[in-house]
């Protein structure tokens, strides 16, 4: 992918932050956060879908597990992809209507039944006016391949998916990296290759930004390990990436550069995630989105 010229790294990027802790720096992450800034409860993919518009449909925000990620709070209207493409076959015939019956009003366990049947409406008719198309992408039996997959099927349906989270855990290596970074990534670069694949055409408007709270200690530890680091590397691929380049300037290795020992952060996190909403989100509000973080573009999206 990086020498067809759809992927792009940037390095020494992350956020800006003291802090090494993988539960605040992660919330820093999900609310568009840095350092010594007032919380907001909202997160950063909210604060871009409001920004754009006062009406939201019910699939415009997806992520997956059994909750919707932080990133996505104080929207109302984001859902959990998985097992949403089997909705076509859910709340259907006189199981539908019994159900319908039995959660009128507006409680909220009533708005939440009536949204989940509308939810099964839609996914239902789309299904039906969507040839079925069979799995193309060569998917591991890994846990990014078993989240990848259902969101294709999702994004397939053309139900207006606009943002969608994954979360792919197991990097804090403490020790014997050696042993067990080589199955991260290779879980990572094949899955991404799958789910590309299984896209076809679509990946031509898909965009994936890959990234991490922070990275890796410089030097190892007793135990063949890293603890946690500073700065990292942000990875995109896909439509409207200028890629097959580096991206952010590189400070070194050296003594006299380190951050207490770890690669500093030199490029924030927030300027290549700017640069993501305005070039292919169409953002013309970012200052409602990254209030502190101004607008400066490195040229890894191309204009739209």
């Amino acid at each position: 992918m990086f020498k067809k010229g759809s992927l792009a790294a940037i390095h020494a990027s992350g956020v800006p932050t003291e802090n090494r802790s993988h539960f605040e720096t992660q919330e820093m992450v999900t609310r568009g956060l840095a350092d010594n800034e007032t919380l907001d409860r909202r997160g950063w993919l909210a604060r871009h879908l409001i920004a754009q518009s006062d009406t939201h449909s019910d699939f415009e925000g997806v992520s997956d597990g059994q909750g919707v990620t932080q990133a996505l709070e104080g929207m109302g209207a984001a859902l959990t992809f998985s097992g949403l493409a089997g909705l076509a076959t859910a709340f259907y015939g006189r199981y539908g209507t019994a159900m319908a019956a039995m959660h009128k009003g507006d409680s909220d366990l009533a708005q939440s039944m009536q949204k989940t049947m509308r939810v099964a409406d839609a996914v239902r008719e789309r299904a039906a006016l969507v040839p079925y198309e069979t799995e193309k992408g060569n998917y591991t039996y890994g846990p990014l391949s078993s989240t990848l997959r259902p969101l294709a099927q999702v994004l397939k349906l053309n139900l207006g998916v606009r943002v969608a989270t994954v979360d792919f855990g197991g990097w804090d290596h403490h020790e014997y990296l050696s042993n067990s970074f080589f199955n991260q990534a290779g879980e990572l670069s094949d899955s991404v290759a799958a789910f590309v694949d299984d896209l076809g055409p679509l990946a031509e408007r898909v965009t994936i930004v890959m990234m991490t709270e922070f990275g890796r200690r410089v030097r190892e530890n007793t135990n063949n390990g890293t603890d946690h680091g500073a700065g990292s590397v942000m990875l995109v691929q896909g439509a409207g990436v200028n890629g097959g380049k580096f991206y952010g300037d590189w400070p070194g290795l050296t003594e006299r550069v380190l951050d207490q020992g770890d690669l500093p952060v030199v490029t924030d996190y927030r300027r290549v995630l700017g640069e993501l909403l305005v070039k292919r989100q169409g953002q013309t509000s970012l200052e409602k989105v990254f209030p502190t973080a101004p607008y400066s573009p490195l040229g890894i999206f191309k204009n739209a």
